[in-house]
């Protein structure tokens, strides 16, 4: 962790003997998982506050003032500050946390769920199979399996109502940029308002095989095999 005003080590820890990422950064602490557990580190000091081991499967995700561990059918809600379980669930097939760190959204079943960070069930409304979700501020952005072919469904975040849908090719790639964006393809690339499914822009992109794409807020940004980036 650096000094953000001079880039010194303000500390560091090597206590950590298997690969790790960075799950989190919040405002008081640091979220880090491996393959085998994770644990939460104090932001300011660096002193480990508690761990939990995990399966190999397992997937976490943090929110607000949670830690979430997805394995296999099963989540279960860690109380953040202390590691304390405080809630779960049974056949889960897909989980996303909100970007504004509160709700969870969850398919249990055919069955797409959100709920509060106490584990109370806000909304829930049939769905298909679940490919990919994400919660966004104001809306659910959710992509199922349709025969042979995807769909984009947004739905209204506070009751779950279907605002819009969309169908796409089986192979389309769908990112979401900010909480107003859905970015739709590789080359071109269509932006879509989040809220109504219009077109906002259509850009070609490079076709080379060793570009990557990564959304940002605001930006969408393109990085090139040759070293150029374009935005």
């Amino acid at each position: 962790v650096l000094d953000p005003e001079d880039g010194a080590i303000l500390w560091q820890t090597s206590s950590f003997d298997t690969d790790f990422r960075v799950v989190d950064v919040g405002e008081d602490d640091v979220v880090v998982a491996s393959a085998v557990e994770t644990w939460v580190v104090d932001r300011e000091q660096g002193e480990e506050q508690w761990r939990l081991p995990l399966g190999v499967t397992a997937n976490v995700f943090a929110t607000e003032d949670s830690v979430v561990v997805w394995d296999s059918d099963v989540v279960e809600v860690f109380d953040r500050s202390t590691g304390e379980a405080r809630w779960d669930a049974t056949g889960v097939g897909e989980v996303a946390a909100a970007t504004d760190g509160t709700d969870l959204l969850l398919r249990v079943g055919r069955q797409l769920q959100l709920f509060d960070r106490v584990a109370v069930e806000e909304w829930s409304v049939p769905t298909d199979a679940t490919v990919d979700s994400w919660l966004l501020d104001a809306h659910v952005v959710a992509i199922t399996q349709g025969p042979g072919s995807l769909s984009l469904d947004v739905r209204n975040r506070a009751d779950g109502a279907l605002l819009w849908a969309r169908d796409l090719a089986a192979t389309t790639e769908v990112q979401i940029s900010s909480d107003n964006v859905i970015v739709l393809g590789s080359s071109p690339r269509t932006g879509l308002d989040v809220a109504t499914g219009d077109e906002l822009w259509t850009a070609e992109t490079s076709v080379d095989a060793g570009s990557t794409i990564d959304d940002h807020d605001g930006l969408s940004v393109e990085r090139r095999g040759e070293g150029e980036i374009v935005a």
